[in-house]
């Protein structure tokens, strides 16, 4: 499905694939006047990088933004990165954002703005001692939620793993998260 140039319907589109999908931000705001929308999974990025320096860039360095070539215009003034690309279809763009990278949509503009912003959790993940596997990955989880659902976000990169966050017990408030693929459980 090709990117549409309304950002209302991306928008629309993106909320309905990433529904239940509470790893990953989707946060619309106003840059120099241009409506745009930043989608990224949570703790998958380097935070930095996209609030740091692109989005506070483009909110509070840029006195103007262009009616036209505005995608090449932010591309070129505005993101502090070199890594960066074009994302002409849906499908694009939630795969680069479930590889760790920003997707930026903007109003009429009908192709999305990928951000290189990947940073995984720093703890190195040791392999499991336990149960020892002869193939496959050799990555065992952690004590830190956020940094399990990274790696499995990591190893499936499809919008129906869904992440439901949510906390259990009276005293401790303990936070989980359910995981599970739409249409298989």
């Amino acid at each position: 499905m090709n990117i549409s140039s309304q950002l209302e319907a991306n928008i629309e589109e993106l909320k309905k694939r990433f529904e239940n999908c509470q790893d990953v931000i989707q946060r619309q705001m106003v840059a120099t006047g241009l409506p745009i929308y930043v989608v990224y999974v949570d703790s998958m990025i380097d935070r930095e990088l996209v609030e740091g320096e692109f989005l506070k860039n483009i909110m509070y360095s840029l006195e103007y933004m262009p009616k036209t070539d505005v995608f090449e215009f932010l591309q070129e003034r505005a993101v502090t990165t070199a890594d960066t690309k074009e994302a002409k279809t849906l499908e694009d763009a939630i795969l680069a954002v479930l590889s760790g990278d920003t997707a930026i949509f903007m109003e009429n503009c009908p192709k999305a703005l990928i951000i290189s912003s990947k940073k995984f959790p720093t703890r190195g993940v040791q392999s499991a001692e336990s149960e020892v596997a002869v193939r496959g990955p050799k990555d065992s989880f952690t004590e830190s939620m956020r940094a399990n659902t990274v790696l499995i976000r990591r190893r499936i990169r499809d919008t129906r793993l869904k992440t439901l966050q949510t906390k259990v017990g009276v005293r401790s408030q303990t936070d989980i998260t359910v995981m599970y693929m739409e249409g298989i459980a």
